[in-house]
């Protein structure tokens, strides 16, 4: 039996009053994690964090006319590249950089978005996904330092 599948970028954590997190929301939905019994391998709950690129599978569970969906798999795939505001950061807009990392993240995503908008005889335009995911990886070279 195929499980329907999980791709997208998570937009919030879904907590207990306690704070424990039991779920997330992404760009496709909410999901919910399922009981640690009914879990599968990866299973990366420690690593999601907002703006996480994930994957998943889930199943379907229907109660009163309403279907909430259970991770059963859930991996992190990357994380998010938008730069932190430490304390005592100064204005974005004076155009300065905090530090090595935040003028990394910010090349590698204008690479990124210049890479992608380059080839102007695409028949799609690109995902903001895909051009993340690239920037992403730019970053990881770029702090290579190769």
């Amino acid at each position: 039996m195929n499980l329907p599948l999980l791709k997208g970028t998570v937009t919030k954590l879904i907590k207990k009053r306690d704070g424990t997190v039991f779920g997330l929301e992404t760009n496709t939905g909410e999901f919910l994690y399922s009981w640690p019994d009914r879990r599968e391998e990866p299973f990366e709950a420690d690593k999601v964090k907002v703006g996480s690129t994930v994957e998943g599978t889930w199943m379907p569970f229907e109660k009163d006319g309403k279907t909430t969906r259970y991770l059963s798999i859930l991996s992190v795939t990357g994380q998010d590249v938008t730069p932190e505001r430490g304390e005592g950061a100064q204005d974005e807009s004076d155009g300065q950089y905090r530090s090595p990392k935040d003028f990394r993240r910010t090349s590698a995503l204008a690479q990124a978005v210049a890479r992608h908008t380059g080839a102007i005889s695409m028949q799609e335009p690109p995902s903001d996904e895909d051009i993340i995911l690239t920037a992403q990886r730019f970053e990881i070279f770029l702090a290579s330092g190769t």
